[in-house]
């Protein structure tokens, strides 16, 4: 299993990386220099990738050397591969020397293996250290500075690989720590072979919806929370990534949800861990959050603006102040740096260290009995409103915009791991009413948002009706399904 951190680097930032302390402290032996040509091959279609592989052979100046490995995302910056490595004699490649762990998939295929051809190359210099630390850990940094080149297409590379030999994973993670502490590097989720592939094929990248969670029911808390997690953190990862291709309504609300299903995966600990374990991370969820409400507000007025053709010079340059403005937040070092925090707490266990005998039994739970007890905290917090919901108004609604969220998650993730007890029925009616409310919410950023600019009175009358419209057409909804949403609930 291949284990790798990337973090992007500029040319001004290496002499500064080379000369830091950690790699001063810990390095062994003297650094090496090599230059590497990489062929990827797959089918004009890029079947094989398709199939979550990856083929390439890199001229590494002393041979050559065939590598197979199994595609996957990165998270936090980490890259974790199964990869198989052989000597071949030229650049070419040689289908004797396949692993016993691949005989299976499409590479065996002999009507296969003549469909494949280059598709892309990396050539790129790259400048290793070793790292030694006391607890045996080993950790190869390298350099890499070169270009991604297909056909006439071409795009740079530099990065920093920060690969763990032996040893401990969390200390790749204090390593990294350590180094964003006083140069500003950036994450990259995205490997050479992502970049080759988009540069031989451009695929639009689109918002995503949350992963399935990827756990049983019955499976312990203990196990399956850090899946859970990083299930989390890839919905945001993706909606960043489509964010950095194309800024549309989709990315823009998704970006700002995905903060809260990890909200609501950290309480799973709640009662069992204390919340002083968690805080640190419930801080930077809601620091993401906070940065993501701007640019929600931003594009709100923007689109309902530009729905009018009213959009002025003026607005159009605010919403593109917003876009500018959450770029540079994902490029600082505050983002790398809460990234590697949630990702150092995660590998390294401290969710669940130093606890008591009873919380370790309690890490025991079922997953899909936690779940369930957490959507029956928020139904009883819903059924709460009975009696009163008849006089509640559209602001008193926009106040249970928190509560209609949190129990459409749970009810999603009950339903999930348990659809025997959850019916699509009773789903499909907390999201119609959950929708109405959240869109109440977002009547309600857009009359904060005319208050920040300067609108034409025009404008604000437009804003004003939209908002009005909004609010009527989303408390009908909610009047008409809200009883039907008690009773079901009972």
């Amino acid at each position: 299993m291949e284990n790798e951190l990337k973090l992007l680097i500029t040319q001004e930032q290496v002499d500064q990386l080379i000369q830091h302390p950690c790699i001063k402290k810990y390095a062994k032996g003297r650094s090496q220099t090599k230059h590497l040509i990489s062929t990827y091959y797959d089918t004009q279609t890029h079947q094989l990738s398709k199939s979550g592989m990856v083929l390439r052979i890199r001229e590494t100046g002393d041979g050559f050397i065939q590598t197979i490995k199994s595609s996957g995302d990165g998270v936090v910056g980490l890259h974790q591969r199964q990869e198989w490595e052989s000597d071949v004699e030229t650049n070419e490649l040689d289908f004797s020397k396949l692993p016993e762990e691949v005989k299976d998939s499409l590479l065996a295929s002999e009507e296969f293996q003549q469909q494949l051809q280059p598709i892309f190359k990396t050539d790129f210099t790259r400048d290793y250290h070793n790292l030694h630390f006391s607890d045996g850990t080993h950790i190869e940094l390298a350099v890499d500075l070169g270009q991604v080149t297909t056909g006439e297409k071409q795009c740079s590379l530099s990065e920093v690989e920060l690969e763990l030999v032996n040893g401990e994973l969390s200390k790749v993670f204090e390593l990294a720590l350590d180094l964003t502490q006083d140069i500003p590097l950036v994450l990259e989720n995205i490997s050479k072979a992502e970049r080759g592939y988009g540069l031989h094929h451009p695929v639009k990248i689109t918002s995503q919806r949350p992963r399935p969670l990827g756990v049983k029911a019955e499976e312990p808390l203990t196990s399956c929370f850090p899946t859970l997690v990083f299930n989390c953190i890839q919905y945001w990862q993706e909606n960043e990534k489509a964010f950095k291709f194309h800024v549309d309504s989709d990315v823009i609300k998704h970006l700002y949800l995905a903060p809260r299903h990890l909200r609501m995966a950290l309480r799973l600990l709640l009662g069992i861990v204390p919340r002083f374990v968690s805080a640190p991370i419930r801080r930077q969820e809601q620091w993401l959050e906070q940065e993501v409400q701007p640019l929600l507000s931003a594009f709100l007025l923007h689109q309902t603006l530009v729905k009018h053709k009213e959009n002025d010079p003026e607005c159009h340059l605010a919403y593109q102040q917003s876009i500018a403005q959450f770029s540079a937040v994902l490029q600082s070092q505050h983002y790398t740096r809460m990234n590697l925090q949630l990702g150092a707490w995660m590998i390294t266990n401290q969710w669940h260290k130093s606890l008591d005998r009873k919380a370790v039994n309690d890490l025991r739970t079922p997953v899909g009995e936690k779940i369930r007890q957490l959507y029956l905290k928020q139904v009883r917090s819903v059924q709460e409103l009975k009696g009163r919901h008849k006089d509640m108004h559209v602001a008193a609604w926009r106040d249970q915009w928190d509560l209609l969220e949190n129990l459409r998650i749970f009810a999603g993730w009950y339903g999930e791991l348990s659809p025997e007890h959850m019916p699509e029925s009773l789903i499909t009616l907390i999201c119609q009413i959950q929708m109405a409310v959240r869109q109440l919410h977002y009547s309600h950023l857009l009359q904060q948002e005319v208050t920040q600019q300067e609108l034409t009175d025009t404008q604000c009358k437009i804003i004003a009706d939209t908002v009005k419209d909004n609010e009527e057409k989303q408390f009908l909804v909610i009047k008409e399904n809200f009883q039907r949403l008690l009773s079901a609930l009972k």
